[in-house]
């Protein structure tokens, strides 16, 4: 499969919009616009071109993060977890239909937003576990100290995924 100009043009854009919109919250713990950005490209680019832009839209974040670099592990975890994230909107894109305002829509955009959510953030905590060399006990005190922030996470996303996206989708895809 070959990228044409146009993919190259429309991957570098979101990818672009994806890192962009990782900075924008950035100081409110777990409240972002970055998987909402990959998933959108997905949807409206195709699963291929999607995966692309989570890999670079992640590359980018978690190289040149004002935070510092990612680790290793928690590198791969957010990458993966991203390509995933892009890939699922592109094959979503033709599952379910995007011209018309439904509750079934906005419900299972919701459903899918807080799935791949709460799919990063388990991923990327995995990561850490496997170089902290923590005891299981101090990875279910951790997890449990974490609930808080995978709610806020979880709702902000499903809020975005449930009333933002379909109707940018459905605007997107008529131009």
């Amino acid at each position: 499969m070959k990228f044409t100009r146009a993919d190259i043009a429309a991957i570098g854009i979101f990818s672009g919009l994806a890192y962009a919109g990782g900075f924008l919250f950035i100081a409110v713990p777990n409240v972002e616009i970055f998987t909402a950005a990959i998933f959108l490209s997905g949807v409206l680019l195709g699963p291929r071109n999607g995966l692309v832009v989570g890999v670079v839209g992640a590359t980018l974040y978690a190289i040149f993060n004002p935070f510092g670099v990612s680790p290793a592990p928690l590198f791969v975890a957010q990458v993966v977890s991203r390509a995933i994230i892009g890939l699922v909107g592109g094959i979503l894109r033709s599952i379910l239909d995007f011209d018309k305002v439904s509750w079934y829509n906005a419900f299972w955009l919701g459903l899918v937003g807080l799935l791949l959510t709460w799919g990063y953030d388990l991923l990327a905590d995995l990561s850490f576990f496997l170089v902290s060399g923590f005891s299981l006990q101090q990875i279910k005190i951790t997890l449990l100290g974490a609930l808080p922030f995978y709610l806020v996470h979880g709702v902000v996303n499903t809020a975005i995924f449930a009333l933002v996206l379909p109707s940018l989708i459905r605007r997107m895809q008529k131009t």
